[in-house]
């Protein structure tokens, strides 16, 4: 099945947000890489931040979505967080790092489509909920938040991907039977 232009559109708008950033990239820039006019993109989308939004939005779908596949194939709970974080942050950790362009993507997500990421982190949420047993009296619920907001932490003083992986490991010790 062939794309739909909505998705023509997403896909050259993510090459090129990739290639020169949120800020730097004109509704022209994206209707150029689609090979369409501007009043035609115009048709589709209203605005550059209704493109990115809905780019961001099936970027997230299609995250959760892997996530959801791998954590039916996987025996037990910890593998099952493991997974859901390496697939959610560890993937995309480096290439952020080296990257200002897609550094610049992930802090345009919160600048321009704040409800969106939060939307995406919510329902990244509720699928660690089912793996996580209830620890020191908190429910599976908030040790979900609590393991989500750590890791956007650990990105924070994380070199590179193996020591953001090495500090999702030892968190999820603390909060799965399996040590």
């Amino acid at each position: 099945m062939l794309p739909s232009k909505e998705e023509r559109i997403q896909d050259a708008a993510n090459r090129v947000f990739l290639q020169y950033g949120y800020k730097r990239v004109t509704m022209n820039e994206i209707a150029e890489a689609v090979g369409i006019s501007r009043p035609a993109l115009y048709l589709s989308f209203g605005s550059k931040e209704e493109v990115f939004r809905a780019l961001l939005e099936r970027n997230l779908g299609r995250a959760l979505g892997k996530i959801r596949e791998g954590m039916e194939r996987l025996p037990s709970p910890k593998e099952k967080l493991r997974f859901a974080f390496d697939v959610w942050a560890v993937q995309t950790f480096d290439l952020i790092r080296r990257s200002p362009e897609a550094k610049e993507l992930y802090d345009s997500g919160f600048e321009f489509a704040r409800d969106t990421m939060e939307g995406g982190y919510a329902a990244f949420e509720s699928l660690l909920v089912p793996q996580l047993p209830p620890t020191a009296g908190l429910t599976p619920e908030v040790l979900a938040k609590i393991l989500s907001a750590a890791v956007r932490g650990f990105k924070q003083i994380a070199h590179d991907g193996n020591e953001l992986g090495a500090l999702i490991d030892d968190f999820l010790k603390l909060v799965t039977d399996e040590r």
